[in-house]
């Protein structure tokens, strides 16, 4: 029997490697400094802490703007009849009196009662200051019951009754 030898080489560089077996500095020369990345990683939680900080601020609530309402006072009605504003509100209402008879601008709760001359044009300012539905009428006799009435809402939506079908149609 004849043995040849072989020869076998071991752990020789290959000539042409592939890009999955360069190491990570032959492919990225550039080396990130132990200091530049600790700052960068810094500055990252420091803005991350910032948002989260502002983020968490309670949001100032703006007062509700001045709202002003024209109301038309005319043979027993009230035009708008429904008034809607937000509580806290200052509310003008402008009434305009298109009749030849004296009118009144009443809420009882608010302490509002202004008088409108035949022809006139008054008007009134308050604070909506607490929620619900209240009742402005005409304080004139016989007025209200000809349908001289509405209601102002404040806040939230309420259960306004619903005004009269039998308002005598403008008739005192």
């Amino acid at each position: 029997m004849i043995q040849t030898k072989s020869k076998v080489t071991v752990n020789q560089p290959a000539k042409n490697k592939i890009a999955s077996q360069k190491t990570l500095k032959e492919v990225f020369p550039i080396s990130i400094n132990n200091f530049v990345l600790r700052f960068l990683l810094i500055i990252a939680l420091v803005l991350m802490l910032a948002g989260f900080i502002t983020g968490c601020e309670p949001e100032e609530v703006a007062p509700p703007e001045e709202a002003e309402v024209n109301v038309t006072a005319g043979e027993g009605y009230f035009d708008p009849d429904v008034i809607t504003v937000d509580q806290g509100q200052d509310v003008t209402v402008v009434v305009e009196n298109v009749t030849e008879e004296y009118h009144t601008f009443t809420i009882d709760e608010l302490d509002v009662d202004v008088s409108i001359e035949p022809g006139a044009q008054e008007e009134v300012t308050f604070t909506a200051a607490d929620e619900g539905s209240f009742e402005f009428y005409c304080d004139e006799p016989g007025h209200r019951d000809a349908g001289m009435y509405g209601y102002l809402e404040v806040g939230e939506e309420t259960d306004t009754p619903e005004p009269d079908d039998n308002d005598n149609n403008g008739v005192y």
